[in-house]
């Protein structure tokens, strides 16, 4: 799912993750799979590592928040 289309199922999204310092730019597997296949990453998997981290990061803010 993209970033764009959560609004509809989650409309407090942007509030919470823009809100949490140091998650201002979440990422979402979509992009990562682009990446992956337009070989962004290239051989070295520090920046898959680092999408990879943000998005568990963004779940872990998010979920704690709306529990």
């Amino acid at each position: 799912m993209r970033l764009a289309s959560l609004g509809a199922a989650f409309p407090d999204y942007e509030e919470v993750i823009y809100g949490a310092s140091g998650a201002n730019m979440p990422m979402d597997l979509m992009t990562v799979r682009e990446h992956i296949e337009s070989r962004k990453y290239g051989n070295e998997c520090a920046g898959f590592c680092r999408d990879m981290r943000k998005i568990w990061r963004c779940c872990k803010i998010y979920n704690q928040v709306s529990e």
